[in-house]
């Protein structure tokens, strides 16, 4: 054990090689993690349980509230994480109306009137 591991000594000197973010990036890689680049803005991604999602289907509101995801800490952009797009990729589909009219220009043909 003490072969491969030695004895530390106060003072002495240690030897930590040092790793590029080359060679830091490509372990991750080989390991399957995801790398997260920064903003285009320079500033770097926060992760946060906060983000709102406010929009409209069909003329019905859609709100969305405590998503999970990632936000830049300068400009403010926001990323949802995967489950948080499934999530408002349902409630958008509960939204959506059933009911679906034909094109105009086919109906008026149907009920005889020229086109």
């Amino acid at each position: 054990m003490n072969e491969k591991y030695p004895i530390c000594i106060p003072g002495t000197p240690v030897s930590v090689s040092q790793m590029t973010d080359d060679d830091i990036r490509e372990g991750l890689m080989a390991a399957g993690a995801v790398i997260m680049e920064g903003c285009e803005c320079g500033g770097r991604f926060e992760r946060v349980d906060d983000i709102v999602v406010d929009t409209v289907v069909d003329s019905r509101h859609v709100i969305v509230r405590h998503l999970h995801g990632l936000r830049c800490s300068r400009c403010g952009v926001e990323a949802l994480s995967p489950e948080s797009m499934r999530t408002v990729e349902s409630r958008m589909r509960e939204k959506r109306s059933s009911v679906r009219f034909k094109r105009l220009t086919q109906a008026a043909r149907e009920s005889g009137i020229p086109v």
